[in-house]
């Protein structure tokens, strides 16, 4: 099988940090709206991508931590984001990130193809996380959400409620 070419330097890194973006700043909207962020917490957004998620974010909550491994869009994102003291850009691997140590909640959309070690990660109880809204590939959220019930799922259910949300179009 051949392998497939990227036609574009910005299609070569979506394939290799397996990007999958919000193309709707309303959707991203109401993405934050759900997830109830208020004035007070700290938020780590993993994955921050064009920062459609960090701008709402940015305006709901004390402070964001947006995590991007993609160099070209770490440093667009310390560009957008320059002179908002609520926003941190950090370029790194959220598998290996220093997670803050006062309570936080997670908001992303995750990375597709490192979304199961991120959720190890962000899921061990000794952290001091309280509450994930996250855009998963629709078959892992149906999973976790115990449809059908998996012993990974089972695992984090003394921790964890998993609940699924919306679909999201591929568009």
């Amino acid at each position: 099988m051949r392998e497939r070419r990227s036609r574009t330097p910005r299609d070569a890194r979506r394939r290799a940090y397996a990007q999958n973006f919000l193309a709707s700043p309303r959707l991203a909207t109401q993405l934050v709206r759900n997830a109830d962020v208020g004035s007070d917490d700290l938020v780590l957004e993993i994955g921050a991508g064009n920062g459609a998620l960090t701008a709402e974010l940015a305006r709901r909550a004390r402070a964001v931590v947006a995590v991007e491994l993609d160099p070209v869009l770490a440093a667009s994102l310390r560009r957008r984001f320059a002179r908002d003291r609520t926003v941190r850009v950090v370029e790194s691997d959220a598998r290996r990130v220093e997670l803050p140590r006062e309570p936080f909640r997670v908001v992303a959309n995750l990375p597709f193809n490192a979304t199961t070690a991120l959720l190890r990660r962000l899921l061990d109880p000794s952290l001091p996380l309280t509450r994930a809204d996250l855009v998963l590939q629709w078959e892992v959220a149906r999973k976790r959400a115990g449809q059908p019930r998996t012993a990974l799922s089972a695992a984090w259910a003394p921790w964890w409620r998993f609940r699924l949300g919306r679909r999201i179009a591929a568009s």
